[in-house]
């Protein structure tokens, strides 16, 4: 058989080789080239893979029969002839196209008895769909463009990708008005190529909303495509582009009261997950990433109330206000004593009132006035809103009265005032201190029964404000003062 085979290897090439054709087949599935003459002659079929490999021969010689050239290539190959009314056809299927059938050349040679004949020249593209296209979460490049990235590990030849989006669940897009590249390189299977492509789009062509993608891949060939040609890859992860949600961190103290005149400072950030980076501005003050320093001053001394603006590349902007709770005074408390002197022997007796205040304070201060009235301190703690407060002195003197206003939150803050009321009173009844002569008795109460002559009598009296020093002593209808 093998010297057939080469005698007519010899005789084919000096036979006219014809026009060839070229197709695009899958992988997997099998493909037919079919070599046709209509001279009744009893022509020989032989296929050659390539210029000088014969694999088959198909011929009439009273018998319509197809022969291999080695027995495993029926493995490979099916061939037969046939005969109808006006054409002998030959037919050399391949069972099962292989990536080494791509960019092969086989011949079917059709020689006659004369010697004369035809030959046909048939071209196998072989293609591969892509293995399920796999993609990454998209991932911010700058500030505003978005970069979409997948691959399949397997195709051929190279892909073509179509990526599309969906945004807010709505239908499917194709995506445009961005920029697409691919890399190729060989895959870890032989033959196969690996390709990955990446897409690149801003995110003012996408718009506000949450955004997901995939891609559709298919290989880059010339024949139509098909819907079985294609894969799609899984959606990714949501993309959100949107407006940003300005937050206060915790140092920016809320609900705490801060003191006046003190370094601080608030933390301004963006917690909406959003995809864009943001940029963070403060209205007045110092800030540096994102954080406002400033000194802390009561809000009718300076502008206390901070804006923090959040934006994006968009322009999409969000702000948020911020207004320290700071806490100041009292400066200076205010005693106020309508009247400063008292008579225990008034009708209305020594009720002592005023008002304890203070001139600026936030929040509003704890307020108490202190009565030094003998034989204790007396303290009162001022609850209504004007400050206004009573006392019954019981003891006449001198009463002081201290005015102590305390900051509510820092208690060591405090101001006072001391200030004093006079209040008079009489002196105890007088009593016989002491009686020298020719004394009787006592009687009743300061009475005193005495005889003729010189009788020393000493009367003392105390308590009372301011002292008092007249003293009468009553001897019947006789009546002698002594200062």
């Amino acid at each position: 058989m093998n010297q057939i085979f080469t005698h007519i290897v010899v005789v084919i090439k000096l036979i006219f080789i014809g026009t060839s054709l070229g197709e695009w087949v899958s992988i997997g599935q099998s493909h037919a080239f079919v070599c046709t003459y209509n001279v009744k002659s009893y022509p020989s079929f032989s296929w050659f893979i390539g210029a000088d490999n014969i694999i088959f021969l198909c011929e009439d010689y009273g018998k319509l029969s197809c022969t291999p050239a080695l027995d495993q290539l029926l493995e490979i190959y099916d061939a037969n002839i046939t005969l109808d009314s006006k054409n002998y056809t030959s037919v050399l299927t391949i069972k099962s196209v292989a990536m080494e059938h791509h960019n092969t050349t086989w011949y079917c040679y059709v020689t006659l008895a004369s010697g004369l004949g035809s030959s046909s020249k048939y071209s196998l593209y072989v293609f591969a769909p892509p293995q399920t296209p796999s993609c990454l979460n998209a991932k911010l490049i700058d500030d505003v463009n978005i970069e979409e990235q997948c691959s399949t590990e397997t195709i051929f030849p190279e892909a073509i990708c179509l990526f599309y989006f969906k945004t807010n669940n709505t239908g499917a897009a194709k995506m445009n008005g961005g920029l697409i590249t691919y890399q190729s390189e060989p895959s870890s299977t032989s033959g196969y190529i690996r390709t990955k492509c990446t897409y690149t789009i801003s995110a003012d062509k996408l718009g506000p909303g949450s955004h997901v993608f995939y891609v559709v891949m298919y290989p880059n060939i010339t024949s139509n495509i098909t819907e079985d040609m294609k894969r799609s890859s899984q959606y990714t992860n949501p993309v959100v582009i949107g407006y940003p949600n300005a937050v206060l961190a915790k140092d920016c103290q809320v609900n705490d009261y801060i003191k006046e005149n003190q370094n601080r400072t608030c933390t301004c950030y963006d917690n909406s997950r959003i995809f864009l980076s943001t940029q963070v501005t403060w209205s007045n003050g110092s800030a540096r990433d994102g954080q406002l320093e400033f000194l802390s001053k009561r809000p009718s001394k300076d502008n206390a109330m901070y804006t923090c603006s959040i934006s994006n590349k968009l322009s999409l902007t969000k702000q948020i206000t911020y207004q320290p709770n700071i806490t100041y005074g009292p400066d200076s408390a205010v005693l106020y004593l309508p009247k400063l002197t008292f008579d225990q022997c008034d009708p209305n007796g020594a009720n002592m009132s005023g008002t304890c205040s203070v001139s600026d304070s936030y929040p509003d201060p704890t307020v108490y006035v202190y009565v030094s009235n003998s034989p204790a301190m007396h303290q009162m703690k001022i609850t209504n809103n004007d400050y206004r407060f009573s006392q019954v002195i019981s003891e006449s003197g001198i009463v002081y009265v201290l005015c102590r206003a305390v900051n509510t939150i820092y208690e060591e803050i405090s101001s006072e005032i001391i200030s004093s009321v006079t209040v008079k009173g009489p002196p105890e009844a007088p009593q016989i201190s002491s009686v020298s002569g020719k004394t009787k008795s006592l009687t009743e109460g300061n009475k005193l029964q005495v005889t003729e002559g010189k009788t020393d009598i000493v009367c003392e009296s105390k308590g009372g404000f301011p002292l008092y020093k007249n003293l009468t002593l009553v001897c019947g209808t006789h009546v002698q003062s002594n200062e």
